[in-house]
């Protein structure tokens, strides 16, 4: 199959596509980009081009959500941003004096946000406590990753030793390099697909904690509202937000107030 190009009439129709669907804003200079991450599905379906290939969208849903998994992208790795593990660890479960603690990784990709916080939570936490964290994403292929919590040995690096020790277990036999969490963890662990553009239905509850990072920046400034006034009205008053470092709620919402940089608390 020769490589098919792109041309600018169905880049702007996939880009719309894309945006009404996920809310996902792909600019001019993201063509090739959408071109390399979309020819894979035009060959799993056999087309031609893509124009075939906008059609196929517009009358398949599951295509469309295939469509939303190749291009959202999913880098993420355990204990990502550490200084924000160390005010969760130091500033908040250290001062939990109640039963049923929630905390929320809204854009979870692959997990491995959501273990590093159930491995805080877990290990500060007395018996006693009960907690649950929420997983969530709009790539469901991710979801599978983060449901199965085996990941290649590489994304272990930056885990702690003693967590590392208490809570993975180590592949043998067809399973070497790999590592997996245990069972203890992902027994607190939901897992949702949710697209953060649209209203999140009231029953997923409230939360102490939510971890927005690294999201917003793939947005406008329209969508990045939506996106974070969707989740501050599910956290706790004087609840914590943790948004990535390059991110800022300057002009987004006044529903919360920065503390430390990327740390905000609800008002």
């Amino acid at each position: 199959m020769d490589k098919i190009e792109i041309s600018n009439k169905e880049y702007l129709q996939l880009r719309n596509i894309i945006f009404k669907n996920s809310g996902i804003m792909i600019t001019k200079k993201d063509k090739t980009y959408l071109q390399h991450k979309l020819y894979d599905r035009l060959y799993i379906n056999k087309l031609k081009s893509f124009r075939e290939y906008y059609t196929l969208l517009i009358e398949n849903k599951d295509e469309r959500q295939a469509m939303i998994n190749a291009v959202t992208i999913n880098e993420t790795y355990f204990f990502r941003e550490n200084k924000h593990f160390i005010f969760l660890e130091n500033e908040i479960l250290s001062k939990v004096k109640y039963d049923r603690f929630r905390c929320w990784s809204a854009a979870g990709s692959n997990g491995a946000e959501a273990y590093s916080i159930a491995m805080h939570i877990d290990n500060n936490l007395n018996q006693y406590q009960n907690w649950e964290i929420v997983v969530s994403d709009i790539n469901d292929d991710v979801l599978k990753i983060a449901k199965d919590g085996i990941y290649p040995m590489k994304y272990s690096e930056k885990i702690p030793d003693e967590y590392l020790k208490k809570y993975c277990l180590k592949g043998e036999y067809e399973n070497d390099g790999l590592f997996k969490i245990i069972d203890k963890l992902k027994k607190n662990i939901i897992y949702k697909q949710i697209n953060l553009t649209e209203t999140i239905t009231e029953d997923i509850g409230i939360f102490d904690v939510i971890f927005l990072r690294n999201i917003i920046i793939y947005f406008d400034d329209k969508e990045k509202k939506i996106i974070v006034e969707n989740v501050i009205k599910h956290l706790k008053p004087d609840g914590y937000l943790f948004m990535g470092h390059s991110e800022s709620l300057h002009r987004i919402t006044d529903k919360v107030k920065q503390i430390k940089p990327s740390i905000y608390q609800k008002r």
